[in-house]
């Protein structure tokens, strides 16, 4: 999954995703980016 970038753009256009990842590191990464992401959109929504 990279950083979670394109999770991201999913989640921004509203569509379901799917990401593996085998780094441990990176996962909590990326759940950090769309928890922040998630936290963001609501302010704006």
């Amino acid at each position: 999954m990279g950083s979670g970038t394109t999770a991201i753009a999913c989640e921004q256009i509203s569509r379901n995703w799917i990401g593996i990842e085998l780094n441990e590191e990176y996962c909590q990464i990326i759940e950090a980016r769309i928890d922040d992401y998630k936290k963001q959109a609501r302010l704006f929504n």
